[in-house]
């Protein structure tokens, strides 16, 4: 593995994070105007339907949230019925986590909405920049899957 050297990788580090904060706020955006959920809530939400039941252990670990966050936050996605708690039959002290339908179904709106706020945004765009930022968001995100691998 490379050395990380700061001449040539604190540029990308910093390209990284820009890209971040301006696709942040289109997605906060098009979440908050469009439902009722927070990022926090879709995120967990996202974590869950991308790697199946969890425990709530699992679930703050890959959103790196304290068990207290996590907890709040669960028990407000059961309250509203997007989550369901399933016991483990061998051992009760498991607690388990799944997406319910009505969890499915939100996120699958949200999703939209999200998808709706960048359609939008991507209307400027010529056609042909529009081609490029396809072939190079594919690189990228092959490249992040390694990099986080």
């Amino acid at each position: 593995m490379q050395k990380f050297d700061y001449q040539t990788d604190m540029p990308a580090a910093e390209d990284l994070l820009s890209i971040y904060a301006l696709l942040s706020k289109s997605i906060t955006r098009a979440i908050r105007q469009k439902t009722h959920f927070t990022p926090s809530m879709m995120l967990a939400l996202l974590v869950i339907e991308w790697n199946g039941t969890m425990t709530m252990s699992e679930i703050g670990a890959k959103m790196e949230m304290s068990k207290s966050n996590i907890c709040t936050l669960i028990d407000d996605l059961v309250a509203k019925k997007m989550l369901e708690r399933l016991f483990d039959a061998n051992d009760r002290r498991i607690i388990k986590i799944c997406l319910t339908e009505k969890g499915k179904t939100a996120l699958k709106n949200i999703k939209q909405a999200v998808s709706e706020e960048l359609q939008q945004r991507v209307t400027v765009l010529e056609p042909e920049k529009l081609v490029e930022l396809r072939e190079d968001l594919t690189k990228v995100r092959a490249i992040l899957k390694e990099m986080m691998a």
